[in-house]
């Protein structure tokens, strides 16, 4: 295979990796960095809220790469399938996270 093959299943693994990245970084932030400060400072909280913003418009992007990507059936199967599971998990996520919000924000209407 030449490497322009693997164009789509590229993009799908680099918006993972991006992501995922930010999503570790949020977590290094609330669990460890917070705890340190007494008052709630702003600054932490974009940190925090940022990285989930970003995962919200990055992941549905990686699921269609990763979908484009099985449908021309880039690489090995297992490695398309394996990003496949890891955007849908994050989507999933993010309607999860959508419909609490959403059920929180009616309470106070």
């Amino acid at each position: 295979m030449k490497s322009t093959d693997n164009y789509h299943l590229k993009k799908s693994k680099l918006l993972f990796k991006v992501y995922g990245g930010f999503i570790l970084f949020s977590l290094f932030i609330s669990i460890v960095i917070r705890p340190l400060f007494d008052e709630s400072l702003y600054f932490l909280d974009l940190l925090v809220g940022l990285p989930v913003l970003i995962t919200v418009f990055l992941s549905p992007l990686g699921l269609y790469y990763s979908i484009k990507s099985i449908k021309q059936k880039e690489a090995s199967k297992v490695l398309r399938y394996k990003y496949l599971y890891y955007h849908l998990f994050f989507c999933v996520l993010i309607l999860l996270f959508i419909s609490v919000f959403i059920s929180d924000v009616k309470q106070f209407f």
